[in-house]
Parts: C-alpha cells; structure tokens; sequence
C-alpha cells in the first residue's frame, strides 16, 4: 500500500529555530546515530525526544511526518496533536514518540518534523527533523532463507561467538541455524566456517592476526566508527565499529547490510590458512 501524498513542497534538512524559550531537540540514542533512523514499512518507530525550556513552561507537541524523493517532499496525511504538559524544576522533559510508518513497496526516504508550541500558541517555538530511511517489510524467515541457502551451498557453517544475546537472537528470528562458539573468541580450525561475533572495541586490534572468514562487531565505544573489511589470500575480516549495529532486529538498514554482507563473505575467495 502507497502513502497517500498532498502537494510537494521544499523541505531543508535541518533543525528549525523559532522565536521563544522552548526548545525541542531529539533525545538520548542508544545507538548514537543522532537524528538518522530506519524503520520497516508498515511498523511503528520509536522517536525519543526532549522538550527543554523554562521551569514551569508549558507547551504541547505536534508530529507531520513527510515523504522525500527528488530533492522535494510531500506531505503524509495530517500533523498529529502529541499532547504536551509543564516542565518541572528540572526544565526539561524526556518522552518518546510512537510514528506509525506507512508500508512500501521498495526502500524510500521520510522526514519525521517533531514542532514545539508554547501553551496555545499558533506558532512552534522549534522543531527538528529526523531522516528514516523506511524499508519494505519481509518476514525474518523469509531473509534468513536465502542466508541458510546459501551456507548450505558452500558447505559451510555459522559459528557465533562473543556475549551478545541480540546477535543469536536475531540469528534464531530468522532461523538460520549456527554452532555457539561460546563468549570468547573461538581457538578453531578456520576451514569450512564462517566465524560471526562480538569483541571489546578495546580488543579489536586483535583481529588482524585472525585467519578464514570472520564478522567482528566491537561492543563498546571507539575511536574511528566505521566499517572495515581487509581480504587477504588466507583470511577475509570485516570489523564492524558502528554503535548501536546489535541492534539487528529493529534496524532494517543495518539488518539488511548484515544479511548482505555475510552472503558475501560466505562467497569470498579468500582461502584459510589452516596451522
């Protein structure tokens, strides 16, 4: 099903100062991505938000969510009343927003406007603007089918390692069966395998001594965020340094490079060493 969409118009990529005391902003991210989400077309994402102003500062919160295709975007449906309160002596409120998404049929680009209005005021005193990145919704199973084939048809097998509880379950939603390798890092004979796990961001260095086919995602902050895969005649690894990448199950644009990036590990050329 297509969102329904009202006349284009020209949207700036960036938070909106107005007039006033109050402020709103988005709020505390687990994965630090400040205001980028990605969302499954047809679910509800979850915006936390924070209101700051004045003590005693009353205000409400309206939502108008936009779709973005060529430099121009149109609106969804109708701004929704949030419903609002009173800032206590702390003068700053954190809440979160629950923005259905409308399902699609191939990978599109929103803009979620979050405006803050002081008491009956008409006019907001500011607003910010998340991008989401929305993607068609396939069922877990149906995407680890074509991981599962494609293990199956290189004789290989999964060992997940490390103490991320996220990763097997993501791994289980999708019914891709793999080996637990247990909470550290596996000492085994690299052939035939593709090892799949989580290290301390401060140990990842460890991994250039590693050999056959290896995903490391590091847990904990780093440095140089980013990812980096080297592919050598006798070992292909890839470190993952993104936070928040566990955050495989409501994530699609980093479940989905996942997914892709471990088909094509399994069909890399690098040949193990084997001791």
């Amino acid at each position: 099903m297509k969102p329904m969409m009202a006349a284009a118009i020209a949207l700036a990529f960036a938070g909106v100062a107005h007039s006033g005391s109050l402020e709103v902003r988005p709020g505390e991210r687990a994965s630090g991505r400040g205001a980028a989400y990605s969302a499954w077309g047809g679910d509800t994402l979850s915006l936390p938000v924070s209101v700051e102003g004045a003590p005693g500062a009353s205000f409400r919160l309206t939502g108008t969510l936009f779709q973005v295709a060529g430099g121009l975007a149109a609106k969804v449906g109708q701004s929704v009343d949030l419903g609002g309160g009173v800032l206590t002596d702390s003068a700053r409120r954190e809440q979160v927003l629950e923005i259905p998404i409308p399902a699609v049929e191939r990978p599109a680009q929103f803009v979620y406007e979050a405006s803050v209005f002081p008491g009956t005021a008409s006019e907001p005193a500011s607003s910010f603007r998340a991008d989401i990145a929305v993607w068609p919704k396939v069922e877990p199973a149906e995407r680890g089918r074509l991981v599962s084939s494609v293990l199956e048809a290189a004789g290989m097998r999964l060992v997940v390692f490390g103490k991320s509880e996220s990763l097997r379950d993501y791994l289980r939603a999708l019914k891709v069966d793999f080996e637990d390798g247990g909470p550290g890092v596996p000492e085994r004979d690299a052939t035939g395998v593709v090892f799949l796990g989580d290290i301390p961001a401060r140990e990842s260095n460890d991994a250039r001594d590693l050999r056959g086919r290896w995903i490391v995602v590091c847990d904990g902050a780093f440095p140089w965020p980013g990812v980096y895969r080297t592919v050598t005649a006798g070992a292909d690894v890839t470190k993952i340094c993104q936070p928040g990448f566990l955050n495989l199950k409501d994530d699609p644009a980093a479940a989905t490079y996942f997914e892709k990036l471990l088909i094509d590990v399994i069909h890399s050329n690098a040949t193990p060493i084997v001791p």
